[in-house]
């Protein structure tokens, strides 16, 4: 696997105290599983994949709290799908979906909430995130 071609020298650079953790920052969520069964790394950040919109984050939770492993959940906003202001040009969503947030926005806004906040708090309420990613990191000597 590619991740693996550096793999080596960053648990090296680890043993030798050089630096604190191995962690790793991608988005498919079938190369997580294939990383948290295979490699040790002490923390994951995931993008996208525990907010209002997609919570595919939760399959990989009871194998990396088995690993040990730290999540660090990233982009709870959707990579901005999740705001007032909308996604970038460049944002995979499709243009129905990125339709029907506007309009989840929207009803935020008319509401008194913005969307963004609803969002930050959907993604940092879950214990099991919270849990894996505040657990005391083990480090070596």
């Amino acid at each position: 696997m590619a991740l693996s071609e550096g793999y080596d020298a960053v648990q090296e650079l680890k043993k030798e105290g050089r630096i604190g953790s191995v962690s790793f920052g991608i988005y498919p969520m079938d190369l997580w599983e294939r990383i948290l069964s295979t490699l040790q790394i002490d923390a994951a950040l995931v993008h996208n994949h525990y907010c209002l919109n997609d919570t595919q984050l939760l399959r990989i939770l009871p194998l990396a709290a088995k690993r040990g492993v730290g999540i660090i959940n990233a982009s709870p906003f959707a990579s901005g799908l999740l705001t007032d202001r909308g996604p970038a040009a460049w944002h995979p969503a499709s243009r129905e979906d990125q339709a029907l947030f506007r309009a989840a926005a929207e009803f935020c806004s008319r509401q008194g909430i913005p969307i963004a906040k609803l969002a930050l708090q959907f993604s940092s309420q879950n214990e099991g995130i919270l849990r894996l990613s505040l657990a005391p990191q083990t480090r070596n000597p």
